[in-house]
This record gives C-alpha cells, structure tokens and sequence, in this order.
C-alpha cells in the first residue's frame, strides 16, 4: 500500500489525499497519530517515496491541531515526522553500524 500510495501519478497521489483525509488526528500527541498512520501501511524503502507520504501526514496533522500543538507550521511536522522514521531506521536497521547519538537527533530537529 505504501508503495502505491506513494507514487507520483496523479490518481495515485489522489487517493493518498483521500486516504489521509480519513484520519482524525485532532487531539492526539504527535507520536501517537504517527503510529496510527504509519500503522496501517508498510513504508517504501525509497526516500523520496517516504517524503511525499511524509507531507501528506504533516499537512493533516496540522490542519486537525491547528492552533492546538506547539507546531509552528506543516514543515515543523514534516521535519520531525521524517526525523522520526530515520531514529527508528539507525536504532533497528542492522545494517547502521554508528548508531546516532541523542545529541545528534535533538540537534537535527532543532528547529521544529
């Protein structure tokens, strides 16, 4: 599904809007409506693949807090949604042989 999700075809990206609108993600912690989305489908291994659904989750989950997170803006939520499924690839992929330190993903998500 990710796969599909994630293609550049217009029908493709069509669904994945429809797909994502389906979501309430009002009210809940950042964490957890990540989990929820990334839950229901297996993420291509591709990184641009991952962006493009990355910017679709963002962007809902902050039209459904707007006013109501400590995200500034979408982009925020993109960075550290991206971010976060990066932490969970060096922390279980056993091909990372130096595994990030706390420093370093605090200091890369700065900004958010």
């Amino acid at each position: 599904l990710g796969e599909y999700l994630s293609k550049k075809d217009p029908f493709n990206q069509s669904v994945m809007e429809k797909f994502t609108a389906a979501f309430d993600f009002a009210g809940l912690e950042f964490d957890l409506a990540l989990r929820q989305y990334l839950g229901t489908f297996r993420l291509p291994g591709e990184s641009a693949l991952i962006e493009r659904i990355m910017n679709h989750f963002a962007g809902k989950y902050f039209t459904d807090n707007a006013g109501k997170s400590d995200f500034a803006l979408p982009d925020s939520v993109f960075i550290l949604s991206y971010s976060t499924i990066m932490l969970a690839t060096d922390l279980h992929n056993p091909n990372v042989k130096n595994r990030m330190k706390p420093a370093q993903w605090l200091k890369n998500n700065t900004k958010c």
